[in-house]
C-alpha cells in the first residue's frame, strides 16, 4: 500500500496479515471483487498470494510512466522482500501481468531513461535473452523459444542495465545520476537497492561484436 503509482504493492505486514485474512475469509485468491478496500480494482492491476509455497507476486500498469520502469519495479520487488513479515517468501513482480499470476494461482488467467527494450544473442552459449518495459505474455515467450530450439530463451535482470553488463559494458556514462532518479519520483530505498543492485551486477568479460549478415540470394 501506499506506492506512488498505486496500492497494488503490499509492502508492510500489515497489508499482508489484512489480504491474507482476507482471503482466508472468502476462501478465494483477490479478484476485483474481493479487492475492494483492499488492493486497487483496476483490471491491469494484480496481486495474488500462495499461503501454501509462500510465493508473492504483483503488477501494474503503465509501466512506460515508471522511468526506467525495469529497475524500478525489480527494486520494489526486493524491497517488499526484505520488509517484516515478508521473509522466507519468494517474492517478485508478474513480468507478464494477469497471465504471470497463473504460475501462482491457476484461476487467476481470465539513454537510459528512453530505451525500453533490448535483447541480447549469445551465441557461443546459444541464449537469447530479453527485457522490456511492457508485460510479455508467456504464450509469445513460448513462441519465441519454439522458433529458437536448443537455445535457452530469458528475460534479463534490471533492464538497461543487465543489457550493458550482459554485453560486456559498466555504461557509467548512462545511468541516471541519484539526482535525476529523484527528479523522476524515485524514494530513497529503491534508489539505494538500485545501485547496489547495478553494483553486484557481473560485467561480460567479452567485448560486443557487431551482428554478421550474410545475403543468401536464391534467385
Amino acid at each position: 500500500m501506499g506506492e506512488k503509482w498505486g496500492d497494488w504493492c503490499l509492502a508492510k505486514e500489515s497489508d499482508r496479515i489484512r489480504i491474507v485474512e482476507s482471503i482466508l475469509r472468502g476462501g478465494v485468491a483477490v479478484d476485483d471483487d474481493s479487492a475492494q478496500g483492499l488492493v486497487d480494482s483496476w483490471f491491469c492491476r494484480g496481486v495474488v498470494l500462495d499461503l501454501v509455497t509462500h510465493r508473492y507476486r504483483f503488477f501494474g500498469c503503465d509501466l512506460q510512466t515508471l522511468q526506467p520502469g525495469v529497475s524500478y519495479l525489480e527494486s520494489t520487488a526486493v524491497r517488499v522482500a526484505s520488509a517484516p513479515g515478508w521473509s522466507g517468501w519468494d517474492v517478485g513482480y508478474a513480468w507478464s501481468g494477469r497471465e504471470g499470476l497463473v504460475e501462482v494461482v491457476s484461476e487467476a488467467r481470465p539513454a537510459e531513461e528512453t530505451v525500453h527494450a533490448g535483447a541480447v544473442v549469445d551465441l557461443p552459449s546459444r541464449r537469447l535473452r530479453y527485457w522490456t518495459t511492457e508485460s510479455v505474455p508467456p504464450q509469445l515467450v513460448a513462441k519465441v523459444s519454439a522458433a529458437w530450439p536448443g537455445w535457452t530463451v530469458e528475460r534479463l535482470p534490471l533492464g538497461f542495465i543487465g543489457h550493458l553488463a550482459a554485453t560486456g559494458r559498466d555504461g557509467e556514462d548512462l545511468f541516471m545520476t541519484n539526482a535525476e532518479l529523484r527528479d523522476g519520483g524515485w524514494e530513497e530505498d529503491l534508489i539505494d537497492i538500485r545501485n547496489g543492485e547495478r553494483i553486484a551486477l557481473t560485467i561480460d568479460p567479452r567485448t560486443l561484436r557487431p551482428p554478421g549478415v550474410r545475403v543468401i540470394d536464391e534467385a
